[in-house]
This record gives C-alpha cells, sequence and structure tokens, in this order.
C-alpha cells in the first residue's frame, strides 16, 4: 500500500492514481497516472509484465479501478482490464468520488469473483 501510495505521489495528472501489482510477497511492476500520459495506471503497471506474471496477482491502487462511461469507449475500462487479466485479488485506496463511477469498478470485481478489500 505504501509503495502505490509513493507512486500516486508521482501523478502530474488527476485525478492521481498509484498502482502495485504484486505476487507472492514481491513487487512485479509499479505504474501512474500520467507515466505515459493519457494512460491509467492499473494499465501501465500491468503492461510492463507478461500475462502468466499478472495470473493470480495482487494489485494495489489507490483509487478505485474505473469502469465504461460512455458507448463509444475505445478502451476497455480498468476494472475489466484486471478480470481479463486473471488478478486474484484488489485492494484500494478510496472509491471513486466521481458519481459515475462510485463503487461501480468495486462491484464489477467482485461480481467476477476477485477477492477485494481495501488499505489500511
Amino acid at each position: 500500500m505504501r509503495l502505490a501510495i509513493e507512486e500516486h505521489l508521482k501523478c502530474s495528472e488527476f485525478p492521481r492514481v498509484g498502482v502495485v501489482v504484486a505476487k507472492s510477497g514481491e513487487v512485479l511492476s509499479t505504474g501512474y497516472r500520467g507515466e505515459t500520459r493519457g494512460v491509467h495506471a492499473e494499465r501501465i503497471a500491468i503492461g510492463k509484465l507478461t500475462n502468466g506474471q499478472v495470473q493470480g496477482s495482487t494489485v494495489f491502487t489507490t483509487l478505485e479501478p474505473c469502469v465504461v462511461l460512455h458507448n463509444d469507449q475505445e478502451i476497455d475500462p480498468c476494472a475489466q482490464l484486471l478480470i481479463d487479466s486473471g488478478v486474484s485479488e484488489v485492494l484500494i485506496g478510496v472509491l471513486d468520488p466521481n458519481g459515475t463511477i462510485y463503487s461501480q469498478g468495486y462491484r464489477k470485481l467482485l461480481e467476477n469473483n476477485i477477492s477485494v478489500g481495501f488499505f489500511q
């Protein structure tokens, strides 16, 4: 969680988001919003890994993963990316305060049998 917050502090774009992907107690990758302009932190961190590395991993994200915001959205939202990547668990810092997203990413992960918790 601390490492995800450290990534979050690197952000130059808003909302600020930091992500860590870990497995078996080992940090596999990190990412933050703005590391690659316009790319969400989850997509950056997962993009640094192979499919095998991501399978069964835990993702720590400072902000709830996004969901579909409009019908013509070209890129899958981060919640779907985490589901499709085979992540086992997601730990979230805060639910997205944006009323169109609030708790929807959390719910989508749960509905797809991903264990979800919150930073403590």
